[in-house]
């Protein structure tokens, strides 16, 4: 299954959109670190990644939506990726235990 996590029609940036590039990959940039933060930070980096992607959401949306992505939809695959990691562990932790 592969869902859309561009908003409307910002796909791409070009001369006609709302935000200029450099102010386009900026928002990127915030959202791609803190994707690595959540999955390969310390702890405390986890922890500030998880409570903006799951706790704020008015900051969540507004980077998103500067990152020309839809924030709804990429909440969606971050649960996903949450729910599959919590399921790796239940399964890892039967080994070890």
């Amino acid at each position: 299954m592969n869902m859309q996590i561009y908003a409307h029609e910002s796909k791409a940036m070009t001369e006609g959109s709302e935000l200029p590039v450099a102010e386009h990959n900026l928002w990127v940039a915030i959202l791609l670190q803190a994707m690595e933060d959540w999955q390969t930070g310390t702890l405390r980096r986890r922890k500030d990644a998880e409570r903006f992607f799951f706790h704020c959401e008015r900051d969540f949306a507004a980077v998103c939506r500067g990152a020309g992505l839809d924030p709804g939809a990429v909440l969606g695959k971050l649960q996903g990726m949450k729910e599959s990691n919590h399921r790796s562990l239940e399964i890892a932790w039967q080994y070890v235990a």
